[in-house]
């Protein structure tokens, strides 16, 4: 009897103290999201990651922090989608749409196909798309893309005047950019980007695409001598989280999330170009020939570039195509 009454004792105890002072039984602390680069933070790729997780932490006002672990030191960078589809990591500000192509398929590299602005894709319906793809491959909620606007070129040891100059050359290759290659006449040949460097040094390849901008933080200009024009393609890197982890966080928090997205996508197009600018000058002192492919060399490069993509990728996942081509095309901003 003694003891039941010891148990009502304290059970009705705890009642007061819960309603007297509720923080002593419960202490909320923030939602912790864990945050990785697919590159060393301080590459030019990674510039928008420390402005979006800033206006996210000052915006949730201590409800929400993202806390940034670190780069590929952290998560080797082709691991980092894995890690965040189980939830080892909780987001990703920035990282290659096509680096999911073992979740998702050829899908994964359609984006790079845009022609619109991330920012336009919301309104052409393409946004929803890639949302559907990260829920059912990725486990992932789709942001949005900090990067748009800009696209790839081809720096080589080689002069490049018209296209028959690609024939023969060993090109580092990803998969977007596979089927151009191979339709140019040239090798691919798959190299880390960390070993960029001294495979351009060593002659084992003659050329590689990169983004627009960026070579400079690898001095890969040092062993370049030519960037040819024009760009091609658009650099898909996407802002995701992991599902379950966006599931559980509060409505006016992924609100929150959602806002900082969008405007960063205004912000990190314009960054971009700002950077890109910056690097035009490292470029130049380091005494890099850049190339303007005639006219008509031009308009066949990005064709061909445009052509054999998209007939690659309509084989390999036709549904996404079907659904994306005519939301990501020029053609999309005029019927909306």
């Amino acid at each position: 009897m003694k003891k039941r009454t010891i148990c009502v004792v304290a059970l009705v105890s705890l009642v007061v103290i819960s309603i007297v002072c509720p923080a002593a039984v419960t202490v909320a602390g923030p939602i912790t999201l864990k945050a990785v680069s697919h590159l060393e933070p301080s590459n030019s790729h990674c510039r928008t990651n420390a402005p979006y997780i800033e206006m996210v932490n000052k915006r949730a006002k201590g409800e929400l922090v993202i806390k940034f672990l670190g780069g590929p030191e952290v998560i080797p960078s082709f691991e980092q989608a894995e890690a965040l589809k189980k939830g080892v990591v909780d987001i990703m500000p920035t990282y290659p749409m096509s680096w999911y192509k073992p979740m998702m398929g050829a899908a994964a590299d359609i984006s790079g196909l845009s022609e619109i602005p991330a920012w336009e894709e919301r309104k052409t319906g393409a946004f929803e798309i890639y949302e559907e793809l990260f829920k059912k491959f990725a486990n992932a909620k789709y942001l949005g893309r900090f990067h748009s606007g800009w696209g790839f070129n081809f720096y080589t040891n080689k002069k490049i005047e018209k296209l028959d100059d690609f024939k023969g050359l060993n090109v580092r290759v990803m998969s977007l950019y596979l089927p151009f290659t191979k339709a140019l006449g040239a090798s691919p040949v798959t190299v880390a980007p960390p070993d960029i460097y001294q495979a351009m040094e060593r002659n084992i390849i003659d050329g590689f695409m990169f983004p627009a901008f960026g070579i400079t933080g690898y001095a890969w200009h040092e062993v370049s001598k030519f960037k040819i024009e024009p760009e091609v393609f658009q650099a898909e890197v996407v802002c995701v989280v992991n599902l379950d982890t966006w599931n559980k966080i509060p409505a006016h928090l992924q609100e929150i999330m959602i806002d900082a997205a969008k405007i960063l996508e205004y912000w990190g197009a314009a960054d971009s170009m700002w950077v890109k600018e910056l690097d035009e000058d490292v470029l130049k002192d380091a005494g890099m020939e850049v190339i303007e492919l005639p006219k008509k060399e031009a308009a066949a490069f990005r064709d061909l570039a445009y052509k054999t993509t998209w007939e690659h990728l309509e084989e390999q996942a036709p549904e996404y195509c079907e659904k994306l081509r005519k939301r990501i095309t020029k053609k999309a901003l005029s019927t909306n």
